[in-house]
């Protein structure tokens, strides 16, 4: 295992410093100049946005910016935000917390909408109740992300009022911040108020996340059931006398791999900011705080953001890997015998 942790340490390095550098480049493409941008009509003489330009580092040529940009992030400092006027690695690390909390509820929803349903449509395969569920999971897959937000803030926020319309948590509601996650902030200080606010806040966009997660979920664990059922140490557990619950541990854990990587792949996905979630319901997160890097050619800010999110979604991809290697030790004895 520890061979297999190190190999993928090494890709995920190789990944980063790919990464970086087509963001890096392809960020300098894009037409209009950051200073230009920034300054806008204002009065400034073009001896003044040279000066300016050279404190920002533009002046230099594109690759020892690269360099000094790798050399820079290897030490924790990604350089200061062009337009916010902040510490690039606090801003992208405050959006990445809210985005990770919204993932996070959004994998826990998908979860436990996904894996009840899966298990009763494989025990009930090709039976009414499996092609209804089938056939909701396709429904699911199907559904824009960006419609489904709208109808749900249409139905349940605009015309009901059950649930606010954005945002992490009401403003006017007090929070001290420990952790950054809204809902364990509020947990850990015994503050009920701002959890009732969180709740209410990250529910129809988790659920929104969720819809398409679970139906995932839903299909792919519903075929590994099927095919687990019909092998023979499951019907030796039912001649052994064993009850039906134990009969669907054992089936869920021989069926759960897959499902891990699907998991696995898509919370490493979400953690690098689901963009269209995130601007639908006016989240703060990292997806949304790179488009509007993006749009204000804010170079340093969008090369933080992704890198950040490059690296949420190596580590996601790791831990994964070594969660399905522990879930099928066949894997990790293949792997060894090579």
């Amino acid at each position: 295992m520890l061979k297999l942790i190190l190999y993928r340490f090494g890709q995920a390095v190789v990944v980063l410093l790919f990464v970086s550098a087509i963001v890096f480049f392809l960020i300098r493409l894009t037409p209009g100049d950051p200073v230009d941008i920034f300054l806008g009509e204002q009065n400034v003489s073009p001896e003044q946005r040279q000066a300016y330009r050279r404190a920002l580092g533009l002046d230099q040529s594109i690759f020892v910016q690269y360099l000094n940009f790798l050399w820079n992030a290897v030490q924790g400092d990604l350089g200061q935000s062009i337009y916010e006027r902040a510490s690039v690695s606090s801003l992208v690390f405050n959006a990445f917390l809210a985005t990770a909390e919204l993932a996070v509820v959004g994998v826990l929803i998908a979860v436990a909408m996904g894996v009840p349903a899966a298990l009763v449509a494989a025990m009930n395969h090709n039976r009414l109740s499996d092609r209804f569920l089938s056939a909701g999971a396709l429904l699911g897959f199907s559904i824009p992300t960006f419609w489904l937000g709208i109808i749900l803030i249409l139905g349940l926020s605009v015309h009901l009022g059950l649930f606010p319309t954005g945002g992490r948590i009401g403003g006017d509601v007090a929070l001290q911040k420990i952790t950054g996650f809204v809902i364990l902030d509020s947990i850990l200080t015994g503050n009920l108020r701002a959890l009732g606010s969180g709740l209410l806040h990250i529910a129809l966009p988790a659920l929104t996340i969720a819809v398409a997660l679970a139906a995932s979920v839903m299909q792919v664990l519903r075929g590994s059931l099927i095919a687990v059922k019909e092998e023979e140490f499951i019907y030796a557990l039912r001649s052994r006398g064993l009850t039906q619950d134990v009969i669907y541990r054992h089936m869920l854990r021989n069926a759960a791999p897959p499902t891990v990587i699907i998991l696995g792949v898509k919370l490493g996905g979400l953690l690098g900011g689901a963009i269209i979630t995130e601007s639908v319901f006016s989240w703060p997160g990292l997806g949304r705080l790179i488009i509007d890097a993006i749009r204000a050619r804010d170079y340093p800010l969008v090369q933080g953001g992704v890198l950040l999110m490059a690296m949420a979604f190596v580590i996601v991809s790791l831990i994964t890997d070594i969660i399905h290697i522990l879930l099928d030790p066949r894997i990790r004895d293949g792997r060894e015998g090579k």
